[in-house]
């Protein structure tokens, strides 16, 4: 453990010494708000209901994530220190984690930033405290996933822009999954499947409000697999 929190400091100072993070946490902050209160209509609508900004967040995710995830490991191969980072006396899960908890570090960052919109409005109605606790629950789970998935891609290149593009598109493709059985009238076991996998599908109980055991351990899966098959990866690259 004490291994891990030392990747997690090293990476999470880096973070901060780069561009990613800061836009990341912008642009989350401004297009949220901006769908919320624009997009949304939110003094419009007339109803004291956050969904409509929690709607955004798993297409929001699947595109700024892997801005956070993309420097990872295609850096370290960019730049030559993969080699070396190998070469110290840390295990590739502890590298894993430490780089993960960096990346959920900054993403926790700009949660907490946007605490301040439900704070803003909650004057203007009735809201549900214990519900936007959960949607806000299920934004973190989603994250964790996010960030575990695109860690595994940018294990696999050694291009930042290609580690970005293809987290991107897998993380897109995961989002919006679930809609499209409705879309194409799938039916049956094919339906079923795709909506499984969907992370917008998981996301959709957390919106509503609800605690589902079956979400809770989806995003749990997802995170433990990807933090698993990177580790291997790693592992199996120091072999060669």
């Amino acid at each position: 453990m004490r291994r891990t929190l030392i990747v997690f400091r090293k990476e999470f100072r880096s973070a901060l010494n780069t561009p990613p993070a800061y836009v990341f946490v912008i642009l989350f902050l401004v297009f949220s708000s901006v769908w919320l209160f624009f997009a949304r209509g939110f003094f419009a609508r007339g109803q004291a209901s956050l969904r409509p900004y929690f709607e955004i967040m798993p297409a929001l995710l699947a595109v700024l994530m892997p801005a956070l995830t993309m420097r990872s490991w295609a850096e370290e191969k960019r730049t030559g220190t993969y080699e070396f980072l190998m070469t110290l006396p840390f295990r590739p899960g502890e590298l894993v984690t430490g780089k993960y908890l960096s990346a959920m570090a900054v993403a926790c960052s700009a949660l907490v930033l946007s605490l301040s919109v439900p704070l803003s409005v909650f004057g203007f109605g009735d809201f549900d405290a214990g519900v936007v606790f959960t949607e806000y629950l299920g934004i973190l789970a989603m994250t964790s996933a996010c960030a575990a998935l695109g860690q595994f891609v940018s294990s696999r290149t050694k291009n930042q822009v290609s580690a970005f593009l293809v987290s991107a598109v897998i993380l897109l493709i995961l989002s919006l999954a679930g809609r499209i059985p409705a879309l194409a009238s799938v039916r049956g076991f094919p339906a079923d499947a795709l909506a499984w996998i969907s992370l917008t599908s998981h996301f959709d109980s957390f919106a509503r409000g609800v605690l589902d055991s079956r979400d809770i351990a989806y995003f749990l899966l997802v995170t433990a697999t990807f933090l698993y098959l990177t580790s291997k990866h790693l592992r199996t690259e120091s072999w060669r």
